[in-house]
Protein backbone atom coordinates (compact mmCIF):
# COMPACT_ATOMS: atom_id res chain seq x y z
CA UNK A 1 0.00 0.00 0.00
CA UNK A 2 1.31 3.22 -1.33
CA UNK A 3 1.84 5.67 1.69
CA UNK A 4 -0.22 8.34 -0.09
CA UNK A 5 -2.92 6.13 -0.83
CA UNK A 6 -2.41 5.30 3.33
CA UNK A 7 -2.13 9.37 4.02
CA UNK A 8 -5.76 9.84 1.21
CA UNK A 9 -7.19 6.53 2.86
CA UNK A 10 -7.47 8.31 6.62
CA UNK A 11 -8.22 12.02 5.95
CA UNK A 12 -11.26 10.80 3.14
CA UNK A 13 -11.97 8.27 5.84
CA UNK A 14 -12.01 11.37 8.28
CA UNK A 15 -14.00 13.64 6.40
CA UNK A 16 -16.56 11.37 5.31
CA UNK A 17 -17.59 11.03 8.98
CA UNK A 18 -17.86 14.87 8.78
CA UNK A 19 -19.87 14.60 5.16
CA UNK A 20 -22.49 12.16 6.54
CA UNK A 21 -24.29 11.91 9.53
CA UNK A 22 -24.23 8.08 9.75
CA UNK A 23 -22.48 5.40 7.67
CA UNK A 24 -23.52 1.90 8.59
CA UNK A 25 -22.59 -1.68 6.73
CA UNK A 26 -24.11 -5.01 6.46
CA UNK A 27 -22.17 -8.16 6.27
CA UNK A 28 -18.41 -6.14 6.82
CA UNK A 29 -16.03 -7.92 4.61
CA UNK A 30 -13.32 -9.61 5.79
CA UNK A 31 -10.02 -9.65 5.01
CA UNK A 32 -9.05 -13.09 2.15
CA UNK A 33 -6.05 -14.87 1.28
CA UNK A 34 -6.37 -14.10 -2.00
CA UNK A 35 -7.24 -11.59 -5.26
CA UNK A 36 -11.13 -10.36 -5.22
CA UNK A 37 -13.07 -8.72 -7.71
CA UNK A 38 -15.46 -5.81 -6.07
CA UNK A 39 -18.99 -5.23 -8.41
CA UNK A 40 -20.95 -2.58 -6.66
CA UNK A 41 -23.64 -0.38 -8.00
CA UNK A 42 -22.73 3.29 -8.86
CA UNK A 43 -25.17 5.87 -8.03
CA UNK A 44 -22.74 8.91 -7.37
CA UNK A 45 -19.99 8.99 -9.58
CA UNK A 46 -16.49 10.12 -7.76
CA UNK A 47 -17.70 9.72 -4.43
CA UNK A 48 -18.68 5.93 -4.44
CA UNK A 49 -14.78 4.82 -5.07
CA UNK A 50 -13.41 6.56 -2.61
CA UNK A 51 -15.85 6.11 0.28
CA UNK A 52 -15.45 2.29 -0.34
CA UNK A 53 -11.95 2.36 -0.20
CA UNK A 54 -11.73 4.51 2.69
CA UNK A 55 -14.04 2.67 4.64
CA UNK A 56 -12.84 -0.95 4.53
CA UNK A 57 -9.78 -2.76 5.30
CA UNK A 58 -8.61 -3.60 1.79
CA UNK A 59 -6.59 -1.81 -0.54
CA UNK A 60 -8.43 -1.20 -3.57
CA UNK A 61 -7.78 -0.24 -6.86
CA UNK A 62 -10.25 0.97 -9.25
CA UNK A 63 -11.95 0.64 -12.25
CA UNK A 64 -12.76 4.45 -13.23
CA UNK A 65 -13.82 6.46 -16.51
CA UNK A 66 -11.24 8.18 -17.97
CA UNK A 67 -13.05 11.10 -19.12
CA UNK A 68 -13.43 12.48 -14.90
CA UNK A 69 -9.25 12.49 -15.07
CA UNK A 70 -8.88 16.46 -15.76
CA UNK A 71 -5.34 18.02 -15.51
CA UNK A 72 -5.74 19.22 -11.78
CA UNK A 73 -7.73 15.78 -10.18
CA UNK A 74 -5.36 13.05 -12.19
CA UNK A 75 -2.39 13.44 -9.52
CA UNK A 76 -5.10 12.88 -6.55
CA UNK A 77 -7.08 9.95 -8.41
CA UNK A 78 -3.67 8.41 -9.22
CA UNK A 79 -2.32 8.45 -5.87
CA UNK A 80 -5.89 6.91 -4.68
CA UNK A 81 -5.22 3.81 -6.96
CA UNK A 82 -7.81 4.48 -9.87
CA UNK A 83 -7.24 2.88 -12.91
CA UNK A 84 -8.40 4.63 -16.05
CA UNK A 85 -10.95 2.86 -18.38
CA UNK A 86 -11.85 3.73 -21.41
CA UNK A 87 -15.81 4.07 -23.04
CA UNK A 88 -16.48 4.19 -26.22
CA UNK A 89 -19.54 6.62 -26.38
CA UNK A 90 -17.61 8.74 -24.09
CA UNK A 91 -13.47 8.39 -25.70
CA UNK A 92 -13.83 7.22 -28.66
CA UNK A 93 -13.99 3.52 -30.56
CA UNK A 94 -9.86 4.19 -31.11
CA UNK A 95 -9.18 4.85 -27.54
CA UNK A 96 -10.65 1.27 -26.56
CA UNK A 97 -6.95 -0.26 -27.53
CA UNK A 98 -6.05 1.49 -24.56
CA UNK A 99 -8.00 -0.85 -22.33
CA UNK A 100 -6.06 -3.85 -23.28
CA UNK A 101 -3.29 -2.52 -21.34
CA UNK A 102 -5.67 -1.35 -18.76
CA UNK A 103 -6.85 -5.17 -18.33
CA UNK A 104 -3.55 -6.51 -18.42
CA UNK A 105 -2.84 -4.35 -15.50
CA UNK A 106 -5.73 -5.30 -13.72
CA UNK A 107 -4.79 -8.92 -14.01
CA UNK A 108 -1.16 -8.67 -13.08
CA UNK A 109 -2.35 -7.02 -9.51
CA UNK A 110 -5.46 -9.74 -9.49
CA UNK A 111 -2.40 -12.63 -9.99
CA UNK A 112 -0.31 -10.64 -7.28
CA UNK A 113 -3.13 -10.92 -4.66
CA UNK A 114 -4.63 -7.24 -4.65
CA UNK A 115 -8.69 -6.10 -4.42
CA UNK A 116 -10.49 -4.59 -7.95
CA UNK A 117 -13.72 -2.47 -7.59
CA UNK A 118 -15.01 -2.34 -10.72
CA UNK A 119 -18.28 -0.19 -10.94
CA UNK A 120 -20.50 -2.65 -13.13
CA UNK A 121 -23.33 -0.72 -14.28
CA UNK A 122 -20.66 1.34 -16.13
CA UNK A 123 -22.00 4.58 -15.96
CA UNK A 124 -24.02 6.79 -13.25
CA UNK A 125 -27.18 8.67 -13.83
CA UNK A 126 -27.35 12.11 -13.63
CA UNK A 127 -30.57 11.88 -11.07
CA UNK A 128 -30.19 10.04 -8.50
CA UNK A 129 -32.61 6.84 -8.64
CA UNK A 130 -33.10 3.72 -6.92
CA UNK A 131 -32.63 1.51 -9.33
CA UNK A 132 -30.03 -1.21 -10.61
CA UNK A 133 -29.05 -0.97 -14.57
CA UNK A 134 -27.88 -4.48 -16.53
CA UNK A 135 -24.17 -5.06 -15.16
CA UNK A 136 -21.48 -5.50 -17.40
CA UNK A 137 -19.36 -8.79 -18.31
CA UNK A 138 -16.34 -7.22 -18.02
CA UNK A 139 -15.48 -8.19 -14.33
CA UNK A 140 -16.55 -11.66 -14.43
CA UNK A 141 -14.45 -12.26 -17.73
CA UNK A 142 -11.80 -10.58 -15.84
CA UNK A 143 -11.97 -13.39 -13.34
CA UNK A 144 -11.71 -16.28 -15.63
CA UNK A 145 -9.00 -14.87 -17.72
CA UNK A 146 -6.85 -14.26 -14.72
CA UNK A 147 -7.68 -18.18 -13.23
CA UNK A 148 -6.82 -19.41 -16.79
CA UNK A 149 -3.43 -17.03 -16.71
CA UNK A 150 -2.28 -18.85 -13.60
CA UNK A 151 -3.54 -22.42 -14.59
CA UNK A 152 -6.45 -22.24 -12.12
CA UNK A 153 -3.45 -22.22 -9.48
CA UNK A 154 -5.36 -20.02 -6.70
CA UNK A 155 -8.65 -18.88 -5.73
CA UNK A 156 -10.05 -15.97 -6.88
CA UNK A 157 -13.57 -14.64 -5.26
CA UNK A 158 -16.19 -12.19 -6.74
CA UNK A 159 -18.15 -10.05 -3.82
CA UNK A 160 -21.01 -8.28 -4.71
CA UNK A 161 -22.10 -4.43 -2.72
CA UNK A 162 -24.30 -2.15 -2.84
CA UNK A 163 -24.23 1.80 -2.04
CA UNK A 164 -27.83 2.57 -0.23
CA UNK A 165 -27.47 6.62 -0.38
CA UNK A 166 -30.24 8.76 1.57
CA UNK A 167 -28.94 11.53 -0.98
CA UNK A 168 -25.27 11.50 -2.71
CA UNK A 169 -25.76 15.16 -3.86
CA UNK A 170 -26.13 16.40 0.51
CA UNK A 171 -23.47 17.65 2.89
CA UNK A 172 -24.73 15.53 6.01
CA UNK A 173 -26.84 12.64 4.11
CA UNK A 174 -26.29 9.06 5.49
CA UNK A 175 -24.70 5.64 3.49
CA UNK A 176 -25.62 1.89 4.19
CA UNK A 177 -22.87 -0.72 2.56
CA UNK A 178 -24.24 -3.84 1.81
CA UNK A 179 -22.27 -6.57 1.05
CA UNK A 180 -22.81 -10.52 -0.38
CA UNK A 181 -20.91 -13.54 0.28
CA UNK A 182 -18.46 -14.50 -1.19
CA UNK A 183 -18.37 -16.54 -4.29
CA UNK A 184 -15.14 -18.67 -5.55
CA UNK A 185 -14.99 -18.55 -9.24
CA UNK A 186 -13.07 -21.49 -9.99
CA UNK A 187 -16.34 -23.53 -8.78
CA UNK A 188 -17.00 -22.75 -12.76
CA UNK A 189 -13.98 -24.50 -13.82
CA UNK A 190 -15.61 -27.11 -15.67
CA UNK A 191 -18.59 -25.08 -17.35
CA UNK A 192 -15.88 -22.31 -18.21
CA UNK A 193 -14.03 -24.99 -20.10
CA UNK A 194 -17.11 -26.24 -21.81
CA UNK A 195 -18.43 -22.86 -22.71
CA UNK A 196 -17.03 -19.99 -21.70
CA UNK A 197 -19.02 -17.46 -23.27
CA UNK A 198 -22.49 -18.53 -21.53
CA UNK A 199 -20.15 -19.24 -18.15
CA UNK A 200 -19.57 -15.66 -18.24
CA UNK A 201 -22.84 -14.67 -18.71
CA UNK A 202 -24.37 -16.92 -16.18
CA UNK A 203 -21.96 -15.88 -13.73
CA UNK A 204 -22.75 -12.00 -14.81
CA UNK A 205 -26.53 -12.61 -14.21
CA UNK A 206 -26.20 -14.61 -10.62
CA UNK A 207 -23.61 -11.35 -9.61
CA UNK A 208 -26.46 -9.14 -11.05
CA UNK A 209 -28.96 -10.79 -9.08
CA UNK A 210 -26.69 -10.57 -5.75
CA UNK A 211 -26.50 -6.59 -6.37
CA UNK A 212 -30.17 -6.19 -6.67
CA UNK A 213 -30.62 -7.91 -3.56
CA UNK A 214 -28.56 -5.27 -1.87
CA UNK A 215 -30.19 -1.87 -3.10
CA UNK A 216 -33.80 -0.42 -2.88
CA UNK A 217 -34.07 -1.98 -6.68
CA UNK A 218 -37.01 -0.38 -8.32
CA UNK A 219 -37.93 -2.31 -11.69
CA UNK A 220 -38.83 1.16 -13.48
CA UNK A 221 -38.50 5.48 -13.05
CA UNK A 222 -42.70 5.49 -11.83
CA UNK A 223 -42.06 2.80 -9.53
CA UNK A 224 -38.83 4.58 -7.88
CA UNK A 225 -40.79 8.04 -7.80
CA UNK A 226 -43.49 6.06 -5.83
CA UNK A 227 -40.92 5.05 -3.63
CA UNK A 228 -39.51 8.11 -2.88
CA UNK A 229 -42.94 9.60 -1.70
CA UNK A 230 -44.56 6.95 -0.22
CA UNK A 231 -41.15 7.13 1.74
CA UNK A 232 -41.37 10.89 2.85
CA UNK A 233 -45.03 10.49 3.39
CA UNK A 234 -44.85 7.60 5.83
CA UNK A 235 -40.87 8.81 7.02
CA UNK A 236 -39.63 5.38 6.84
CA UNK A 237 -37.50 5.07 3.98
CA UNK A 238 -34.46 6.56 2.95
CA UNK A 239 -35.33 9.78 2.06
CA UNK A 240 -32.79 12.36 3.33
CA UNK A 241 -34.81 15.31 4.63
CA UNK A 242 -38.21 13.33 5.65
CA UNK A 243 -37.60 10.59 8.04
CA UNK A 244 -38.17 9.20 12.19
CA UNK A 245 -35.24 9.30 13.76
CA UNK A 246 -36.65 6.80 15.79
CA UNK A 247 -35.81 4.42 12.87
CA UNK A 248 -32.17 3.21 12.71
CA UNK A 249 -30.44 3.45 9.03
CA UNK A 250 -31.19 -0.19 8.34
CA UNK A 251 -34.09 -0.48 9.22
CA UNK A 252 -35.60 2.29 7.17
CA UNK A 253 -33.11 0.70 4.36
CA UNK A 254 -35.03 -2.70 4.95
CA UNK A 255 -38.24 -0.79 4.63
CA UNK A 256 -37.42 0.75 1.66
CA UNK A 257 -36.05 -2.19 -0.37
CA UNK A 258 -39.02 -3.60 0.86
CA UNK A 259 -40.87 -1.30 -0.46
CA UNK A 260 -39.45 -1.27 -4.42
CA UNK A 261 -39.29 -5.48 -3.73
CA UNK A 262 -43.50 -5.18 -3.19
CA UNK A 263 -44.43 -2.95 -6.15
CA UNK A 264 -42.14 -4.20 -8.88
CA UNK A 265 -44.13 -7.63 -7.97
CA UNK A 266 -47.37 -5.51 -8.80
CA UNK A 267 -46.25 -5.29 -12.26
CA UNK A 268 -45.35 -6.69 -15.35
CA UNK A 269 -42.13 -6.35 -16.49
CA UNK A 270 -42.66 -5.05 -20.36
CA UNK A 271 -45.20 -2.31 -19.00
CA UNK A 272 -44.39 0.82 -17.47
CA UNK A 273 -47.38 1.97 -15.89
CA UNK A 274 -49.51 0.34 -12.90
CA UNK A 275 -51.85 -1.82 -14.06
CA UNK A 276 -53.30 -1.81 -10.22
CA UNK A 277 -55.81 1.40 -10.29
CA UNK A 278 -55.62 2.01 -6.78
CA UNK A 279 -51.51 2.49 -6.83
CA UNK A 280 -51.84 4.20 -10.32
CA UNK A 281 -54.32 6.69 -8.37
CA UNK A 282 -52.34 7.25 -5.56
CA UNK A 283 -48.95 7.68 -7.36
CA UNK A 284 -50.83 10.70 -9.36
CA UNK A 285 -51.96 11.95 -6.29
CA UNK A 286 -48.62 12.02 -4.71
CA UNK A 287 -46.89 13.32 -7.58
CA UNK A 288 -49.62 16.28 -7.67
CA UNK A 289 -48.98 16.70 -3.61
CA UNK A 290 -45.19 17.24 -4.04
CA UNK A 291 -45.94 19.14 -7.53
CA UNK A 292 -48.09 21.90 -5.44
CA UNK A 293 -45.84 22.08 -2.32
CA UNK A 294 -43.13 22.81 -4.76
CA UNK A 295 -45.24 25.86 -6.53
CA UNK A 296 -46.23 27.23 -3.41
CA UNK A 297 -42.57 27.23 -1.87
CA UNK A 298 -44.28 25.06 1.58
CA UNK A 299 -41.93 22.17 2.70
CA UNK A 300 -43.16 18.46 3.41
CA UNK A 301 -41.54 18.68 7.10
CA UNK A 302 -43.87 21.78 8.02
CA UNK A 303 -46.97 20.17 6.75
CA UNK A 304 -45.63 16.98 8.45
CA UNK A 305 -45.01 19.15 11.70
CA UNK A 306 -48.53 21.02 11.78
CA UNK A 307 -50.30 17.75 10.71
CA UNK A 308 -48.75 15.73 14.43
CA UNK A 309 -48.94 19.17 16.18
CA UNK A 310 -45.22 18.65 16.27
CA UNK A 311 -43.62 21.67 18.87
CA UNK A 312 -39.93 21.88 17.04
CA UNK A 313 -39.48 25.52 17.06
CA UNK A 314 -38.18 25.29 20.94
CA UNK A 315 -35.94 22.35 19.43
CA UNK A 316 -34.99 24.87 16.62
CA UNK A 317 -34.57 28.16 18.64
CA UNK A 318 -32.26 25.98 20.99
CA UNK A 319 -29.89 25.15 18.20
CA UNK A 320 -29.68 28.79 17.03
CA UNK A 321 -28.69 29.85 20.58
CA UNK A 322 -26.41 27.77 21.74
CA UNK A 323 -24.54 26.84 18.28
CA UNK A 324 -24.24 30.56 17.55
CA UNK A 325 -20.38 30.60 18.75
CA UNK A 326 -19.72 27.40 16.58
CA UNK A 327 -21.28 29.17 13.49
CA UNK A 328 -19.47 32.30 14.15
CA UNK A 329 -16.47 29.85 14.26
CA UNK A 330 -17.81 27.95 11.34
CA UNK A 331 -17.81 31.57 9.33
CA UNK A 332 -14.10 31.70 9.55
CA UNK A 333 -13.23 28.12 9.73
CA UNK A 334 -15.61 26.82 6.87
CA UNK A 335 -17.65 29.04 5.29
CA UNK A 336 -15.33 30.84 2.91
CA UNK A 337 -13.29 27.38 1.65
CA UNK A 338 -16.79 25.79 1.70
CA UNK A 339 -17.96 28.75 -1.03
CA UNK A 340 -14.84 28.32 -2.86
CA UNK A 341 -14.84 24.76 -3.54
CA UNK A 342 -18.63 24.89 -4.39
CA UNK A 343 -18.62 27.37 -6.95
CA UNK A 344 -15.36 26.24 -8.69
CA UNK A 345 -16.72 22.49 -8.84
CA UNK A 346 -20.25 23.62 -10.18
CA UNK A 347 -18.79 26.31 -12.99
CA UNK A 348 -16.09 23.13 -14.22
CA UNK A 349 -19.00 20.13 -13.70
CA UNK A 350 -21.96 20.61 -15.61
CA UNK A 351 -23.10 17.34 -14.95
CA UNK A 352 -24.40 17.43 -11.10
CA UNK A 353 -23.77 13.90 -10.70
CA UNK A 354 -20.03 14.82 -9.80
CA UNK A 355 -20.95 17.53 -7.86
CA UNK A 356 -20.89 15.81 -4.12
CA UNK A 357 -17.63 13.33 -5.26
CA UNK A 358 -15.02 16.33 -6.63
CA UNK A 359 -15.79 18.60 -3.20
CA UNK A 360 -15.17 15.91 -1.23
CA UNK A 361 -11.80 15.45 -2.89
CA UNK A 362 -11.00 19.00 -3.57
CA UNK A 363 -12.15 20.37 -0.24
CA UNK A 364 -9.98 17.98 1.43
CA UNK A 365 -7.22 19.53 -0.19
CA UNK A 366 -8.62 23.62 0.27
CA UNK A 367 -10.22 22.87 3.69
CA UNK A 368 -6.94 21.44 5.02
CA UNK A 369 -4.70 24.28 3.85
CA UNK A 370 -7.00 27.33 4.25
CA UNK A 371 -6.97 26.03 8.40
CA UNK A 372 -3.25 25.57 8.75
CA UNK A 373 -2.90 28.60 10.57
CA UNK A 374 -5.50 27.69 13.33
CA UNK A 375 -2.54 25.59 14.95
CA UNK A 376 -0.57 28.37 14.70
CA UNK A 377 -2.89 31.07 16.04
CA UNK A 378 -4.20 28.44 18.72
CA UNK A 379 -0.47 28.39 20.14
CA UNK A 380 0.19 31.81 20.20
CA UNK A 381 -2.63 33.79 21.20
CA UNK A 382 -5.23 30.84 22.83
CA UNK A 383 -2.78 28.27 24.71
CA UNK A 384 1.28 27.35 23.84
CA UNK A 385 0.54 23.77 23.46
CA UNK A 386 0.97 22.10 19.83
CA UNK A 387 -0.57 19.64 21.18
CA UNK A 388 -3.98 21.34 21.97
CA UNK A 389 -3.61 23.33 18.46
CA UNK A 390 -3.86 19.94 16.78
CA UNK A 391 -6.76 18.67 18.81
CA UNK A 392 -8.39 22.15 17.98
CA UNK A 393 -7.69 21.65 14.00
CA UNK A 394 -9.01 18.54 14.24
CA UNK A 395 -12.16 18.27 16.40
CA UNK A 396 -13.21 21.89 16.73
CA UNK A 397 -12.27 23.09 13.12
CA UNK A 398 -14.20 19.96 11.55
CA UNK A 399 -16.95 20.42 14.00
CA UNK A 400 -17.25 24.19 13.38
CA UNK A 401 -18.18 23.21 9.72
CA UNK A 402 -21.25 20.71 10.65
CA UNK A 403 -22.45 23.24 13.28
CA UNK A 404 -21.89 26.30 10.62
CA UNK A 405 -24.30 24.23 8.16
CA UNK A 406 -26.91 23.21 10.52
CA UNK A 407 -27.15 26.82 12.20
CA UNK A 408 -27.63 28.23 8.57
CA UNK A 409 -29.95 25.74 7.20
CA UNK A 410 -31.97 26.06 10.78
CA UNK A 411 -32.04 29.47 10.80
CA UNK A 412 -33.72 29.77 6.38
CA UNK A 413 -35.94 26.94 7.80
CA UNK A 414 -37.10 28.54 10.84
CA UNK A 415 -38.06 31.70 9.11
CA UNK A 416 -39.73 29.99 5.84
CA UNK A 417 -42.10 27.97 8.14
CA UNK A 418 -42.92 31.15 10.34
CA UNK A 419 -43.63 33.00 6.95
CA UNK A 420 -45.56 30.78 5.17
CA UNK A 421 -49.35 30.80 4.93
CA UNK A 422 -51.17 28.92 7.95
CA UNK A 423 -54.10 28.38 5.67
CA UNK A 424 -51.98 27.02 2.90
CA UNK A 425 -50.30 24.55 5.06
CA UNK A 426 -53.46 23.33 6.71
CA UNK A 427 -54.77 22.75 2.93
CA UNK A 428 -51.82 20.90 2.59
CA UNK A 429 -52.19 19.40 5.79
CA UNK A 430 -56.01 17.87 5.02
CA UNK A 431 -54.30 16.27 1.52
CA UNK A 432 -51.57 14.93 3.78
CA UNK A 433 -54.04 12.74 6.26
CA UNK A 434 -55.77 11.42 2.98
CA UNK A 435 -52.57 10.25 1.20
CA UNK A 436 -51.49 8.88 4.68
CA UNK A 437 -54.75 6.62 5.04
CA UNK A 438 -54.41 5.31 1.42
CA UNK A 439 -50.86 4.20 1.77
CA UNK A 440 -51.57 2.71 5.10
CA UNK A 441 -54.94 1.17 3.35
CA UNK A 442 -53.08 -0.82 0.53
CA UNK A 443 -50.41 -1.85 3.17
CA UNK A 444 -47.75 0.18 1.52
CA UNK A 445 -46.55 1.93 5.32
Amino acid sequence: MKPIYIFLKINVYLLSRVFFRCQRMLNRPKRINGPIILMSNHPSAILDPILIGANQNLSIHYMVRADIFSKWLTPVFTSMQMIRIFRAKEDGRESMDKNKATFDKAKHLLNRGKAILFFAEGYTDDVFVRMLKPIKKGPVRLGFETLVENNWSRPLYLQAMGLNYTDPGKFRSELLYAYSELVDLRQFKIPYIENSAKTVMDVTRLMEDKMRNLISDCSNPQIATLVENVSVISRRGMNQENHDRNWTLPERYKYTKNLAQKLNSSQSEEKEGFENPDLRRLNEELSSYFTDLHKTSIRESWVYEASEKKRVTANKLLLLLFGFPFFIAGIFHSALPYLFTKRMVESRYKRKVFWSGVKLCLGLVIFGLWNLPAIFGFYHFIYPSIWLGLAYYFVVVPLSLVIWYLWKKTFWDLMGSQRANKETVSKFVQRRTVLKEKITALGLD
